[in-house]
């Protein structure tokens, strides 16, 4: 219950994170243009291996204990600027299911990082491991299928 209510907090901050740019930011018509102009080369030049590790490497720096929740807020925050450049908005984000996948990793590495950070302070060395073990392998598995998809979605191919 508790790993549940933990879990839930993160994928709340960072979906607010991730979607408040487009309500703050202010953005000039030649921001937006040129936002998505960067944008749209680089999901041009995208592959399997460049969106899986983009969003592995993230999820990894999730799972620093404190550091990593301050991090992932940033980079968030950042793409929600990208994101707030469309004309959508915000719907581009609630309207992604990449987006959901990932924000959901992500809060999952913070969990774990926040459960491992609880077992070095009681000085539960196996329990600390415990928790960086699952937050690297479950993260690993469903960005690897969700890169593969969302690869496969980009490049005109089907599943």
């Amino acid at each position: 219950m508790k790993r549940k209510f933990v879990f839930g907090i993160f994928f709340v901050m960072f979906m607010v994170c991730l979607c408040l740019p487009a309500f703050v930011v202010p953005l000039s018509e030649d921001q937006k243009a040129g936002n998505v102009e960067v944008n749209s080369e680089r999901a041009a030049s995208a592959t399997f291996t460049s969106i899986f590790g983009n969003n592995m490497y993230i999820a990894l720096l999730a799972l620093i204990p404190l550091a990593g929740v301050g991090f992932l807020s940033f980079a968030l925050f950042n793409t929600g600027v990208i994101a707030a450049s469309y004309p959508l908005g915000v719907l581009n984000i609630v309207g992604n299911p990449f987006a959901w996948i990932e924000v959901a990793v992500y809060a999952f590495a913070c969990t774990c990082a926040y459960f491992a950070l609880l077992s070095i302070c009681k000085k539960d060395w196996a329990g600390m491991r415990a928790e960086f073990k699952r937050g690297v392998c479950w993260s690993t598995l469903i960005l690897v299928v969700s890169a593969f998809v969302e690869y496969l979605l980009i490049s005109g191919m089907s599943v």
